[in-house]
């Protein structure tokens, strides 16, 4: 997404693998317009947004937070809106450096004297709309009411700071922000004069195996210390750990090698292909893990590479040097167990899935909104489940075929009575009214990163990708998930010079379009 999910293990539910996106804890809260952005407070209240925007029946509203930071506007400069997404909270510093989103956005700003504010999204962080997410209550989480509360947060700033009706707006966004920054440009071409979309998925996909696809292409990819060899030792550590599922001693092999736990009520509980699942996602997943407390990420931090971390196998080139082509620790599945030991910690790991990933998602309370929130959206608009099936480019297990559709769509249907029919249908209707790759608009920039597993599934999907009309489109050589759009201290510097430029293409086409 990528920024790493602080999730236990518990929490880990997200079977369609979302854009994943992270920031800190929220501070300070007010209703009151700031004048400065060196004032404390830059966060604010919406307290009028409509609960359904194409219901007059249901007239309802809620308080929608965000923040504002106009320490650079006089008034004449156009606004710049940085959407909200997934994740965790927004904070403060969403309009203070751009976080993980919109760091180029804030950057421009500056320079040019633009409004910078940001808008969280429905159901997640503090802009809650109901009092609990039962299914009944989550019928209004979907991205057309989230650009619907764009389009009104548009119309009460116009108002409170007096701008003119030919006041240019500029969305920005990555991962599924991303999608919405473009999507509130197609949806409201006369609000959203423009859009920078980064990493976006905008083809909603039910089977995606191009994730994994794309994972193990990264894996090779030697401009980030990649190899063809660190792919295959990754493909035969799973190979193996396919083949010990199936027998009584090889799944003995696993507890004892990989610090499972098992019971008396459940001494084999690798015998539950369900619970086989848990554990390959466990080892093969992007979402982040922390099971022990002293380590979060995941072991093949693809879509988070950052080539210049120091952190212990913190990215591709020193997952494969250290671990997955050192021979010291043994044989592959060895040298696997060695790194996953670095997230497992000393107590065993539970891989019961009903526990891990059925129970969060039935919890309808409000402070379950990290997990169910976007596992109802990926249900119910977009799919996304990434899968590992015979015969594509997956490293991880394929035979056994554990990690198919059916199972990653599993929890729609035990969650909230979306069975596969209903989850495909809804996805077709999502592409039908966005256009998925071929989105009809204008002044929308689509850049994707050459390591980003979700650049599968964006416009621009592979290095000679071509722009549609007046839609121009970025690749990025080198980078992950939106890498190019985090603010210092969400990578570790020197950036590549591909990213370098890139931040300058995407400041460039903004100017080059306010100018018009």
């Amino acid at each position: 997404m990528m920024f790493k999910k602080h999730y236990n293990a518990v929490t880990l539910i997200r079977l369609a693998c979302i854009c994943c996106c992270t920031y800190a804890l929220f501070a300070s809260c007010s209703d009151d317009k700031g004048t400065s952005s060196s004032a404390v407070d830059v966060t604010r209240w919406y307290t009028e947004q409509r609960l359904d925007h194409f219901s007059q029946e249901e007239t309802r509203t809620w308080k929608q937070r965000y923040f504002v930071n106009d320490a650079f506007f006089d008034g004449s400069g156009p606004v710049f809106l940085c959407v909200g997404g997934e994740g965790s909270e927004l904070t403060p510093d969403v309009v203070k450096t751009g976080t993980v989103h919109c760091a180029v956005m804030v950057e421009l700003a500056e320079q040019i004297g633009a409004l910078i504010l940001a808008l969280e999204h429905r159901y997640y962080g503090e802009s809650q709309p109901v009092s609990d997410l039962s299914t009944a209550n989550l019928k209004w989480l979907t991205s057309r009411q989230a650009l619907g509360d764009i389009a009104q947060f548009h119309a009460y700033i116009s108002e409170i700071y007096n701008l003119k009706g030919d006041t240019k707006w500029v969305t920005f966004g990555g991962s599924y922000p991303g999608m919405l920054a473009a999507w509130a440009r197609t949806k409201y071409p006369n609000l959203i004069f423009a859009a920078v979309s980064s990493s976006a998925p905008v083809e909603a996909w039910y089977n995606m195996q191009e994730f994994n696809d794309v994972m193990a292409q990264s894996m090779g990819a030697t401009i980030v210390g990649g190899s063809e060899e660190c792919v295959e030792q990754i493909r035969r550590a799973f190979s193996d750990i396919g083949l010990l599922l199936g027998s009584v001693e090889g799944r003995q092999f696993l507890y004892d090698r990989f610090n499972l736990c098992t019971s008396a009520a459940d001494p084999d509980p690798l015998k539950d292909e369900y619970n086989q699942f848990q554990f390959i996602y466990y080892l093969s997943t992007q979402d982040g893990i922390d099971l022990s407390g002293s380590r979060t990420g995941s072991l093949f931090p693809v879509q988070s590479n950052d080539p210049n971390c120091e952190e212990d196998a913190c990215n591709i080139e020193k997952v494969c040097s250290d671990y997955m082509l050192n021979t010291d620790l043994g044989q592959p599945i060895d040298r696997l167990a060695n790194l996953w030991s670095l997230y497992a910690g000393k107590g065993c790991t539970s891989v019961d899935y009903q526990t891990a990933t059925i129970a969060p998602l039935l919890d309808t309370s409000l402070s379950s909104w990290p997990n169910r929130c976007w596992e109802y959206q990926a249900c119910n608009e977009f799919g996304f489940f990434q899968t590992c099936d015979p015969g594509t480019e997956c490293p991880f297990t394929q035979e056994p075929h554990i990690n198919t559709v059916e199972v990653c769509s599993y929890p729609c249907q035990r969650a909230f009575g979306i069975d596969a029919n209903d989850i495909q249908e809804r996805i077709s209707e999502t592409n039908e009214y966005y256009g998925g790759w071929n989105p009809v608009g204008t002044r929308i920039m689509y850049v994707s990163g050459s390591i980003d597993p979700w650049h599968s599934l964006g416009v621009c999907r592979t290095p000679d990708c071509q722009p549609l009309p007046e839609q121009p489109v970025l690749w990025v050589e080198g980078a992950s998930h939106h890498f190019w759009t985090h603010a210092p201290g969400y990578f570790t510097p020197p950036l590549s010079n591909a990213v370098v430029q890139a931040q300058e293409a995407i400041k460039a086409q903004v100017l080059t379009w306010l100018e018009e």
